[in-house]
C-alpha cells in the first residue's frame, strides 16, 4: 500500500466505543514494535491496553520474562488477553550500525518455533490468560542499513582521493545486492515463523491479523512490447526499515484492536 491508501483505510474503518463491559483486560507482549504503536494511539478506548515492551526483546527474554513476572502481574490485572509479538530480534543480528541475517539456514526459524510451544504450554496453566500469537511482519536489512549508514562523503581531493571514492562506490553497490539478498531470504524465514504461529492459534482458536498486507504493493513495468506487473514491498511505510511510520502503525494498532474487540468485550 501507499501513504494514501493507509490513511483512506483509517478513514474507512474506525473503531467505535466499546458499548459493552469489557471481560479481559488486553496486554501487548512485544518488542520496539509495540512502542511505536503505543506512542501512535489516538483513540480514548485504546487506553485500556497495557502494553509490557522492550527494544530489543528476544523469544527467550520474552518466555523468561513471563515466568518470572506473569503470576504477579495476574494478581494485580485479572483475567487478560496476550497478544504476543516477538521474534523480529531473534531473526537478525544487530552489529553496529548495521543488521544482518542471524542464520542463512532454519536454525533461528526453528529456536522461535520451540519456544513459541514452550510459552504456550506455559500459558496453559493460567485459566486467566487467553493468548493470540501475532505474526510477524517483513522488514528490509537494506533500508535499515542504508538509514543508519554513515561515513564521509566529501568527494574533494586528489587523483587517489578519486580511486577510493571508486573503489568506495563499488564496495557499496555490493553491499547493497548482498542486502537485498538478505531481505528475500528473511521474507522467506518470516514467512516460515508466521505458518508456525498460524498453526498455533489454530490450536488456540484465534487468529492474528496478517501486518505483511499493508506492506505490499504493485508497479507496472514495461518490457519490450508489454507491460508486467511487479509486486513488491512498501518498506517506505517504515521510519528505518523495521519500526512503522505513524499510519502504518495506526493501521496495525487498528488491526489488533479488532481482535482485542472479539477476544475482551462480552
Amino acid at each position: 500500500m501507499s501513504e494514501k491508501k493507509l490513511k483512506n483505510y483509517l478513514d474507512k474503518h474506525s473503531i467505535a466505543p466499546p458499548a459493552v463491559k469489557s471481560t479481559r483486560r488486553p496486554v501487548i507482549l512485544s518488542d520496539s514494535k509495540g512502542t511505536y504503536l503505543k506512542s501512535n494511539i489516538t483513540e480514548y478506548h485504546h487506553q485500556n491496553i497495557l502494553w509490557w515492551c522492550k527494544g530489543g526483546a528476544k523469544i527467550e527474554d520474552s518466555y523468561s520474562w513471563l515466568k518470572r513476572n506473569l503470576a504477579a502481574r495476574l494478581y494485580e490485572i485479572g483475567d487478560i488477553a496476550l497478544y504476543i509479538w516477538i521474534g523480529t530480534c531473534n531473526l537478525t543480528t544487530k552489529s553496529g550500525n548495521t543488521i544482518g541475517l542471524t542464520s542463512t539456514d532454519n536454525t533461528t526459524v526453528d529456536h522461535i518455533a520451540q519456544y513459541i510451544d514452550k510459552i504456550e504450554e506455559f500459558l496453559s496453566d493460567f485459566k486467566q490468560v487467553a493468548v493470540t500469537f501475532l505474526e510477524l511482519p517483513v522488514y528490509s536489512i537494506k533500508s535499515y542499513n542504508s538509514y543508519y549508514s554513515t561515513g564521509d562523503t566529501d568527494t574533494k581531493g586528489n587523483k587517489q582521493q578519486d580511486i577510493n571514492n571508486n573503489q568506495q562506490d563499488n564496495n557499496n553497490n555490493q553491499q547493497t545486492k548482498t542486502y537485498k539478498q538478505q531481505d528475500e531470504y528473511l521474507a522467506y524465514q518470516i514467512n516460515l515463523v508466521n505458518e508456525k504461529i498460524r498453526s498455533t492459534n489454530l490450536a488456540l482458536n484465534t487468529h492474528s491479523p496478517n501486518f505483511s498486507f499493508f506492506l505490499q504493493a504493485r508497479k507496472q513495468h514495461r518490457v519490450r512490447r508489454r507491460t508486467e506487473v511487479w509486486e513488491y514491498y512498501n518498506y517506505n511505510l517504515y521510519k528505518d526499515g523495521i519500526h512503522p511510520n505513524p499510519s502504518l502503525a495506526k493501521v496495525w494498532l487498528h488491526e489488533i484492536c479488532n481482535r482485542i474487540n472479539i477476544d475482551c468485550l462480552e
